[in-house]
């Protein structure tokens, strides 16, 4: 469903720019000078793009909704989300564990799940907080969208860092599994798009060069 989606309004947006290009050449001009002014206002575009994110998922509920739980990793991540959010660490093993095995869970020494705790403790926030662990999956997603594109403005020219932000909330926080499951994946994306920040940092020679490239191809472009 998403990918078809995402195929309609590129289809839709191809056509326009085929049959009418010049329609909306107006307005798109003081949008993008608009555009270009929140870009060099670095912290603000981060913000921005982290609301926008969360925004977006909750305007695409009524179809992709609140989901419920189907593989077995999810229900190993709510179940420490689940312990967390009742203040344990973990459980104890039950008297006839040998009868309740399963996937993504451990029975001995305890009963708990299998993964690293960090899904869980985010999950564990959502239920508390908001009453259902879904509000930590939304809280991620715009946490992920952000720092994709704070993490793209030490490579690259602040527009495109923006750019890349807000392809991030299309791709990733409205049409993707990670915003529709309980599996996890932006926090640990999240932590990637840091590493890659930090790698920047040490290099920052060949960040600064890598801007001017694409600083000079967006000129081109343009």
């Amino acid at each position: 469903m998403y990918l078809l989606l995402e195929l309609a309004l590129t289809l839709f947006a191809i056509t326009c720019a085929l049959w009418k290009p010049n329609v909306f050449s107006r307005p798109f001009q003081a949008i993008e000078k608009c555009f270009s002014e929140i870009a060099h206002q670095q912290r603000s575009a981060v913000l921005l793009v982290g609301v926008v994110a969360l925004a977006a998922r909750l305007a695409v509920i009524p179809v992709s909704p609140i989901p419920s739980p189907a593989i077995q990793d999810e229900f190993g991540h709510l179940l420490i989300a689940d312990t967390f959010a009742h203040g344990k660490i973990t459980n104890p093993t039950h008297p006839l564990w040998i009868h309740f095995e399963s996937f993504n869970i451990i029975e001995r020494p305890t009963y708990q799940g299998m993964a690293q705790p960090g899904q869980g403790i985010l999950l564990a926030a959502g239920k508390l907080i908001g009453g259902h662990p879904f509000w930590g999956v939304w809280f991620s997603l715009g946490l992920l969208c952000a720092s994709i594109c704070w993490m793209l403005q030490a490579w690259v020219p602040p527009e495109w860092a923006l750019v890349g932000g807000l392809f991030a909330v299309i791709r990733l926080a409205m049409f993707s599994y990670w915003g529709a499951s309980y599996w996890g994946g932006a926090l640990g994306a999240t932590a990637g798009g840091a590493g890659a920040r930090s790698v920047a940092s040490r290099h920052s020679q060949s960040a600064r060069s890598l801007r001017g490239d694409y600083g000079m191809r967006a000129d081109f472009v343009g």
